[in-house]
């Protein structure tokens, strides 16, 4: 291992891995955010682990050479889909010292300092979501054990059912398939989650209301409703405020899964958009999404953060003398991960160094994209605007196209190698077949998003005739 003896080769790696991070978010964007590898790209890594040493200089041009041309950029402002991942270079400088330092948040006496940033970077996340006073949460990995982690406080907090009471969950047809998966892992049986059917992809109260009626019949306890603050598909927001009243009147644990929507309100256009967001008893976010954080940082926010340490609490003779007492500042004991990394630094740093109004501006830049592409889908006669824009997603197809799903995957294919590139996957919108683009990246610029329809369009026509014209498969025009 490289040690003190090794002073001069340490500073070198650093050096160049420094100059490798800032020289990536300095530098011009490249034509394309990349390509699709083929495995025999990548077929040397297929190597028996070295039993011997390699310079790190050796090693780190194998990593710029043989493994960062394999992939595609999610931070590039010429990608659209799923959420871009335009990382804050400042966040992953703060995510190097934290990792370089081997900072941990486990425990109150073991690491005071970095567990009071989270806890405050929590409060501050969650005073900018209009959460009310005394709200807190929890960084995690993402937004899968966010929401994960909501249904177990969830289930402690309301108490046990009797026995012969089987606890549902409700949630829509588009809510994030993470969510479903959170819940069978805690154990939830099918018959005790129900989704219920959305109208223009938005949860129904009235739907919710007659759900939990007929469950209260069968016998069965309402326990929780997941509503979702910006699906992935579309951007939609589900309407928060009614659900509250729902969920108030119900008895029911009011969840919002924002892992993508909920840093809509931050920004000056965005937070109308999310009324009701703050009457929630648990929000899902991910910085990581449009907060601009290297991947890795989501956050479960609460409006009563005690109720963490009541379902994750810990009890052990050697970890006695380590915990705070009754817990409430020990981040190892507010959720499923006792070790844990100092996720909350990358954002707490960021926004020291940048101020909130920044985060806002970029959120706001967002949106204005997303209304730019879809008024220009409008404009363009061979365009067809299917949804959007919501929050920063649009939705479209091209008429040369039609319903042809294989003719939008070609296309998809083929974006890539124009020049410049683009990044722009298709989906099911009603079940029509379209693209989909989300433009949270304030790199992105209008030119981008004019370049990526012109592409589009040539590359939908030339598919067209060379099929042949118009075929039955095809949506009439």
């Amino acid at each position: 291992m490289i040690g003190r003896d090794d002073a001069g080769e340490l500073r070198r790696l650093a050096h160049a891995v420094a100059d490798l991070v800032v020289d990536h978010h300095l530098g011009p964007a490249t034509s394309s955010p990349g390509r699709r590898a083929r495995q025999e790209d990548l077929a040397w890594l297929d190597e028996p682990a070295p039993r011997g040493p390699t310079p790190a200089d050796v090693v780190l041009p194998q990593v710029v050479d043989g493994i960062l041309p394999h992939l595609v950029k999610a931070d590039h402002p010429r990608s659209f889909a799923g959420v871009p991942g335009p990382a804050d270079p400042v966040a992953a400088l703060a995510d190097a010292v934290a990792t370089g330092l081997n900072l941990t948040t486990v425990n109150w006496s073991l690491a005071a300092g970095p567990s009071q940033v989270e806890l405050v970077t929590a409060r501050w996340l969650a005073a900018a979501l209009g959460m009310p006073a005394g709200s807190g949460g929890v960084f995690t990995s993402g937004g899968s054990v966010a929401n994960l982690t909501a249904v177990a406080v969830a289930r402690d907090r309301l108490g046990p059912p009797p026995h012969d009471r089987v606890p549902v969950v409700y949630l829509g047809e588009q809510a994030h398939p993470g969510v479903g998966r959170a819940l069978r892992v805690l154990g939830f049986a099918p018959g005790q989650t129900r989704v219920l059917p959305c109208d223009d992809d938005r949860l129904v109260p009235d739907a919710v209301r007659a759900a939990v009626a007929a469950d209260r019949a069968a016998g069965r306890r309402p326990l929780m409703l997941v509503a979702t603050a910006g699906t992935t598909n579309t951007g939609t927001v589900d309407p928060l405020a009614e659900l509250a009243r729902v969920c108030r009147d119900e008895g029911l644990w009011f969840h919002v899964d924002g892992a993508f929507g909920a840093a809509a309100a931050l920004g000056s256009s965005g937070s109308p958009l999310l009324d009701g967001l703050s009457e929630a008893d648990s929000v899902a976010v991910d910085p990581h999404k449009w907060m601009f954080q290297p991947f890795g940082l989501g956050c479960l926010l609460l409006r009563d953060p005690g109720a963490l340490a009541e379902t994750f609490h810990l009890g052990s003779d050697y970890l006695a003398a380590m915990h705070d007492p009754g817990q409430s500042r020990d981040l190892g004991a507010s959720g499923i991960e006792y070790t844990r990394p100092f996720r909350a630094f990358r954002l707490w740093f960021s926004i020291k160094v940048h101020g909130l109004d920044a985060v806002r501006d970029a959120v706001d830049r967002g949106l204005a994209l997303a209304s730019h592409l879809a008024a220009e889908v409008r404009r363009r006669p061979g365009f067809e605007l299917l949804t959007g824009p919501r929050l920063a997603v649009v939705c479209f197809t091209h008429r040369a196209a039609g319903r042809d799903a294989p003719a939008h995957r070609r296309i998809s294919d083929l974006l890539l190698d124009q020049s410049p590139g683009s990044l722009l996957l298709p989906t099911l919108v009603a079940g029509r077949p379209c693209f989909r683009a989300c433009t949270t990246n304030p790199r992105t610029t209008e030119q981008d998003l004019d370049t990526l329809l012109d592409h589009v369009e040539r590359l939908a026509v030339a598919g067209l005739e060379g099929r042949g014209g118009p075929s039955g498969s095809r949506e009439e025009r």
